[in-house]
């Protein structure tokens, strides 16, 4: 909302000037007070902090026209945002199988082929490329400033087949959260929003209130089936790198699942620090050092581990080549072991 002088107050303060101005010209200060009068007027008629439900037509054209529908092998599967006028366009890299043919779909543009250029299965993000045909494609900025928690967003796109909506929603925590993604095979590190997304809707932009991106839509938190009101977001320094050099950051993995103990996922009382080993990829660094289900990892560098998401942190910005030091307990047995972690992007894509 605008904050509008009343009428009521533009009347006084014109009422006023002849008395003002008579006094003004009498004193060696009238130029500073008409100063002060001119200011007032053009304060008066400046926007407040506007409410997040108060975005004008101009910025919701913006993300319309820049995002489309995504399509494999004909089917809508998703959504994605043109990133720069020549072209380059962003999505989510879980919608896309290897052997997909992908198109995009929008008014803006119409239907066009695209072309899958580099994938992040970190960051759950994938970077197409549309060829132009002389033309210039609308597009988002990707915002240079990181969002802060409370802050208001907008995204756009279609869901479950229905077209053309809005949603809004607001961050939640900026730290760096990791969440399994079942078709990458991989943690994804996101960032959280509160909102209520329906499925469907990833790969759609989040911008902030200057349609500057800040995040892509990676999936949503649920229970039993039933939405949770969370949103997980890929980041937008991470959009920012894979465009650039048309690569994925560099990201490390021990292909492992794992739960906090806190959490309650086995019937054997597993009190106290550490990490429950859930899950073990074939052939990743953690089966072949020999980690099974059901392990808990008790350290990390030695230092104690009670979170899942400082444990990720850790191995996910670790080196290429640089062992990590694990200790762990099976049943009553402790036991250490040196463990080198492999590039994420080494392990293929389903």
């Amino acid at each position: 909302m605008l904050s509008v002088p009343q009428p009521a107050g533009i009347f006084f303060l014109l009422g006023g000037l002849p008395v003002l101005f008579q006094r003004s010209t009498n004193q060696a200060g009238g130029r500073s007070l008409w100063l002060i009068i001119i200011l007032l007027f053009l304060f008066a008629g400046l926007p407040s902090n506007c409410p997040a439900t108060a975005r004008g037509s101009s910025q919701r054209t913006a993300i319309e026209t820049a995002s489309f529908d995504l399509l494999a092998n004909g089917r809508l599967i998703g959504n994605g945002w043109f990133a720069s006028p020549a072209g380059f366009a962003v999505t989510a890299a879980h919608l896309l199988a290897e052997n997909d043919s992908v198109e995009i779909s929008s008014p803006a543009t119409g239907r066009r082929k695209a072309d899958v250029i580099a994938v992040d299965r970190a960051y759950d993000l994938a970077l197409l490329r549309i060829p132009r045909d002389g033309d210039f494609f609308p597009y988002l900025p990707i915002s240079s400033r990181k969002p802060t928690v409370g802050q208001a967003v907008f995204s756009y796109g279609s869901a479950l087949f229905r077209h053309q909506l809005h949603f809004q929603g607001m961050v939640s925590k900026t730290r760096p959260h990791f969440e399994w993604n079942a078709r990458n095979q991989c943690y994804s590190q996101v960032y959280l929003l509160s909102a209520m997304t329906p499925k469907g809707l990833s790969g759609a932009a989040w911008v902030n209130d200057r349609n500057e991106v800040v995040g892509i839509q990676s999936g949503m938190m649920t229970w039993k089936g039933a939405l949770m009101g969370t949103a997980f977001i890929a980041p937008a320094e991470a959009i920012a790198f894979l465009l650039k050099h048309k690569r994925p950051r560099p990201a490390a993995t021990l292909g492992l699942q794992v739960a906090e103990t806190m959490e309650g996922v086995s019937t054997t009382n597993h009190s106290g620090s550490g990490l429950l080993v859930t899950r073990v990829l074939a052939d990743s660094p953690a089966a072949q050092s020999g980690i099974s289900k059901g392990d808990r990892i008790l350290t990390l560098n030695g230092r104690k581990i009670r979170y899942r998401d400082d444990f990720l942190s850790t191995v996910r910005n670790t080196e290429e080549g640089q062992k990590l030091l694990l200790e762990l307990k099976r049943g009553t047995e402790n036991w250490k072991l040196k463990i080198t972690p492999r590039p994420l992007s080494a392990a293929g894509r389903p």
